[in-house]
C-alpha cells in the first residue's frame, strides 16, 4: 500500500501535470465553461478505474470529445464528418480541444472514427461526478503499470511479449513501473481493468488527462 501511495502522490502528478498558458481558452479548475453550450443535467453510463487498491467511479459524457494535438486540418473533419461544434481548447497541453457532438454518442463516434482511420487521436470525455460539472477527464492512450518486483528483466519481457504490450518508458517508482503504449479513448480504461483484475500486475491504471488546476 505504501508503495502504491508513493506511486499515486509523486509520479503521476508528474506525468499529467502542464502548466496551462494564460492565453489558453477553457476551465482552469477541471470543469467546462458552461457559457460555451447547454449542459446535460444528469450523466447516466458509468464506469470504474482503479486508483492502486480504490475503485473510482467515473460518468461517461454521450456528447463530448476530447482530440489530442488537435490540428486545422482535423478540426474541419470534426465539423464536417462528425457534427462536433469546438467548445474548449487547451494549448499549453498537447493542443487538445473539446468538441460537442450535435447528434451521436461520443463513445460510438469515437469508435466509429477509429475505424475509419480518422487521422486525429480521440477520446470520450469522463466527468468524477454525475453532472457536467464534476472535474474532467480523457484518455489520451497508454496505461501505467506496476508489475511484480521479484521479476527479473526476462520474465518483464516475456510477459510483455505474451500480453502484447509495448513499454514508452519506465517510470521511477518502485522497481518495475512502466507507461505502457496503447490506443487512445475507451481501449486504455478497458484494459487496464483487465490487468487490474486478473491479479497478474500489481497495479494498472490509465495515463489520465485532466485540465490543469492553475494558469
Amino acid at each position: 500500500m505504501k508503495h502504491l501511495r508513493a506511486l499515486r502522490d509523486c509520479c503521476l502528478p508528474i506525468i499529467f501535470f502542464m502548466t496551462v498558458a494564460s492565453a489558453c481558452a477553457g476551465p482552469s479548475a477541471g470543469t467546462l465553461n458552461h457559457k460555451n453550450y447547454k449542459s446535460i443535467a444528469t450523466l447516466q453510463q458509468q464506469y470504474v478505474w482503479y486508483d492502486g487498491d480504490e475503485p473510482r467511479t467515473i460518468w461517461l459524457n454521450p456528447s463530448l470529445i476530447a482530440e489530442f494535438e488537435s490540428s486545422d486540418a482535423t478540426a474541419s473533419v470534426m465539423r464536417q464528418r462528425y457534427s462536433g461544434r469546438d467548445v474548449a481548447a487547451f494549448p499549453a497541453q498537447g493542443s487538445v480541444r473539446f468538441w460537442r457532438l450535435e447528434s451521436g454518442n461520443s463513445l460510438n463516434v469515437t469508435q466509429q472514427a477509429k475505424s475509419e482511420q480518422y487521422a486525429g487521436r480521440l477520446s470520450p470525455v469522463f466527468h468524477d461526478s454525475p453532472t457536467e460539472a464534476g472535474p474532467l477527464r480523457a484518455l489520451p492512450g497508454g496505461l501505467i503499470v506496476t508489475l511484480d518486483p521479484s521479476w527479473e528483466k526476462p520474465q518483464i519481457d516475456n510477459w510483455l511479449i505474451r500480453k502484447g504490450l509495448e513499454v514508452e518508458r519506465r517510470l521511477p517508482i518502485g522497481a518495475h513501473t512502466y507507461l505502457l503504449r496503447t490506443a487512445p479513448g475507451i481501449e486504455a480504461l478497458e484494459l487496464a481493468n483487465q490487468l487490474r483484475e486478473s491479479g497478474e500486475v500489481v497495479n494498472a491504471t490509465p495515463n489520465w488527462w485532466k485540465p490543469s488546476s492553475r494558469r
